[in-house]
């Protein structure tokens, strides 16, 4: 049995990259209510077509600053579980091995 029995919503964030994409779909198709984190909503509309077919349990929240501090207040309201699966951008410089 699982620790949060659907149709719990579930938070899924980086829902538009390959792993976060496989984790929404698997989540909906136990039942549970997804709801995706998308820095915009333009980058979010291929996934509202590949989970149509899942109606009203599939639906976009913007995040589009992950690192700010109030970030998710919204997006977790009234969430049962998350599965962070997303990166931030590098915050600092790439330098090579020398350090150059």
């Amino acid at each position: 049995m699982p620790v949060i029995p659907s149709p719990a919503i579930i938070l899924v964030t980086g829902v538009t990259g390959y792993v976060g994409a496989h984790v929404a779909q698997s989540m909906l198709t136990h039942g549970y209510t997804v709801r995706g984190v998308v820095r915009s909503e333009s980058k979010g509309e291929p996934l509202k077509e590949l989970f149509k077919e899942y109606g009203n349990k599939f639906h976009l929240v913007v995040v589009p600053d992950m690192t700010a501090l109030d970030a998710y207040d919204d997006a977790v309201k009234g969430v049962a579980g998350v599965v962070h699966v997303s990166t931030p951008g590098p915050q600092v410089s790439v330098t090579d091995v020398d350090g150059k």
